[in-house]
């Protein structure tokens, strides 16, 4: 009796580096035992981009297909905006609108939704301006919370499923989580994206409630409850990573 043994595959460094004439860009290797090709991301969250490798990929052929995706991956990193602190007089979104935030020197009042003269919508934030940042932010956390119950709450109804909990935390590598006992959470951020975005993560986080997968048939359930799904996920695709440049 022969037995066959399968090779392991080439240990892989944990970065590379390719460059060309506008610099070195330095590139996180994943290698993914499900993956068919070679696939090169720029993750919501993450500080370097991702190159996963397939199974049975090698170092030089992982190489060369970044080197070929440099144009593509300076272009990503080009719309990478610097952080936007929540200072006097920077504009943050809610609800998808940019709202100007701006200190108020009353010492109580705390987060006001306002319009001025002209119709632009700003924040007016009162009480010590050292905690301004802070002030700002619990307000967007306590909408964001508002805003996901009541979209879960409506979903979850549609499809005749019960919620345990909602959280709502400041991950990095995913805007929402289920598990299978029905605890559900958010990236407050969705806040800051058009409400459509925000009711299609609650509506995948749902939907998880009948698949807990990405089958054919969870994208079936999840586009049923929210029919924008394909529209929101190409704006999460494309705009996603700007939410997290503020605070």
């Amino acid at each position: 009796m022969r037995f066959l043994f399968s090779k392991p595959a080439p240990s892989l460094p944990d970065t590379i580096e390719v460059e060309n004439e506008n610099g070195s860009y330095t590139i996180r290797l994943r290698r993914n035992e499900r993956a068919k090709r070679y696939i090169l991301r720029v993750p919501t969250g993450e500080k370097l981009p991702v190159l996963t490798v397939p199974k049975g990929g090698k170092l030089e052929t992982a190489r060369d297909f970044a080197k070929r995706q440099i144009g593509w991956l300076e272009d990503k990193l080009e719309k990478r905006h610097a952080p936007v602190s929540a200072g006097d007089g920077n504009a943050v979104p809610f609800r998808g609108i940019p709202h100007d935030v701006l200190y108020s020197q009353k010492l109580r009042g705390g987060v006001q939704l306002l319009k001025s003269e002209e119709g632009q919508p700003y924040f007016s934030v009162s009480g010590d301006p050292n905690n301004l940042s802070k002030r700002l932010v619990d307000f967007l956390k306590k909408q964001a919370r508002q805003d996901l119950e009541q979209a879960v709450d409506r979903h979850a109804k549609t499809l005749g499923k019960k919620v345990a909990t909602v959280s709502i935390r400041d991950t990095k590598s995913r805007w929402g989580s289920c598990t299978s006992d029905g605890r559900l959470s958010f990236s407050w951020r969705l806040i800051l994206a058009p409400p459509e975005v925000l009711d299609y993560v609650a509506a995948h986080e749902v939907a998880h409630l009948v698949h807990m997968n990405h089958s054919p048939d969870f994208w079936q359930v999840c586009t049923q409850l929210a029919p924008h799904t394909p529209k929101a996920r190409r704006w999460l695709n494309d705009n996603g990573a700007r939410l997290h440049r503020y605070f």
